[in-house]
């Protein structure tokens, strides 16, 4: 059972009802719906401009971390290209071929799946180191070789299983064209997609200390991730990856998973490759600055209406000091004090109530006064 007094509720009570409470209610009351609009507001635009300028951050930062991949993966289309163009390979002769191999072998480490050279019918004459299993094997109907004979440029194939080991290999491949433009085949260079070559070219990438990049190809499979065993992994029902593969050049998206943090997912297209780079990182790491530079906006609205508050509070006392002053001299004069005055405030209104108070104070005086001499 509760041991507060009746007394206690009865003052609590009296002096909510008191016109100091209910002025400061009926002013402050108004200013704090006024400072929750006002920060639901701001909190809305800059959740507009955060969501507008962290899509814009990363569909750039993918945009350009996809450009300097592409130069990147340009040099292993360079190296290939120049042995093309040699002489003793377009000449078609293997036994010429694999020794511009063996003596370019310094240029060629990169490829760690190796080199070969395929025929004009995509049949294997020559690998670098030596491959057994892989010579007289047809590959004319993988679509790296018939890509690269038909458009006579590079190409970068997707994801494949290399025959015989089962391994999931990358093939780099370009063709061999002789001096009189006859197409004689296509040099390939390979990488074995676990060995994780590649992705040495991607770590160099600098993204941010909680995001990450990761490489698929045009089939939506992962070439690089952070995560080793999601290599190879199909992603192609993921919506960035699924935006490339249908043909978006670039773009930015917010992605919320359920029991996974808020991600902001940039993606792009790697130019040299056809591939699609794909970077994420928690959308608390993006907005961080814009959510600084809040704080001090949120902290001047609130400072603002505790000024206002104080002021407010301070002409609320100016006007109900007199009033109080009042009632307790009314009192008095209700018990028989006709010697109390109230002192002259400095607002006109109060003021005149107290010239008036006084005023009829001194007649009540005379009156008893008289009703005394009488």
């Amino acid at each position: 059972m509760s041991s507060t007094s009746p007394g206690f509720w009865t003052s609590l009570y009296n002096r909510w009802r008191g016109l100091r409470v209910q002025a400061l209610l009926l002013t402050i009351l108004p200013l704090a719906i006024m400072l929750a609009l006002a920060v639901a507001s701001v909190f809305y635009a800059y959740q507009q401009v955060a969501e507008k300028l962290a899509l814009s951050r990363d569909q750039e930062l993918a945009r350009v971390s996809a450009e300097r991949l592409s130069e990147n993966m340009a040099g292993f289309r360079r190296v290939l290209t120049t042995l093309a163009n040699l002489d003793i390979v377009r000449g078609g002769d293997p036994t010429l071929q694999k020794t511009a191999l063996t003596q370019a072998r310094d240029l060629l480490i990169d490829f760690d799946g190796g080199i070969m050279v395929l025929n004009a019918d995509g049949i294997v004459t020559v690998t670098e180191p030596y491959r057994p299993d892989m010579l007289g094997l047809n590959f004319s109907d993988q679509s790296y070789f018939r890509n690269t004979r038909a458009l006579r440029s590079f190409t970068f194939s997707d994801i494949i299983r290399e025959a015989g080991s089962g391994e999931d290999i990358i093939v780099a491949a370009v063709p061999i064209i002789s001096r009189d433009g006859t197409f004689q085949g296509v040099l390939t260079g390979r990488f074995y997609v676990h060995f994780q070559r590649i992705g040495e070219e991607i770590q160099k990438l600098r993204v941010s200390d909680v995001g990450e990049a990761y490489l698929i190809d045009r089939n939506g499979r992962v070439i690089y991730h952070p995560d080793y065993s999601l290599i190879s992994a199909d992603f192609s029902q993921r919506r960035s990856v699924f935006n490339l593969m249908r043909g978006e050049r670039e773009g930015a998206l917010i992605v919320e998973e359920p029991g996974k943090a808020r991600q902001v997912v940039g993606y792009a297209i790697v130019g040299a490759t056809g591939w699609g780079l794909v970077i994420q990182e928690p959308w608390t790491t993006v907005v961080a600055p814009a959510r600084i530079s809040l704080r001090p906006i949120i902290l001047a609205l609130v400072i603002g209406v505790g000024l206002v508050a104080f002021i407010i509070s301070l002409g609320v006392q100016r006007v109900i000091g007199p009033i109080t002053e009042m009632a307790a001299h009314s009192r008095l004069v209700a018990a028989g004090d006709y010697e109390v005055q109230v002192t002259p405030s400095a607002i006109r209104e109060l003021r005149d109530l107290g010239n008036a108070f006084n005023e009829m104070v001194g007649q009540i005086a005379r009156y008893q006064a008289g009703l005394r001499q009488y």
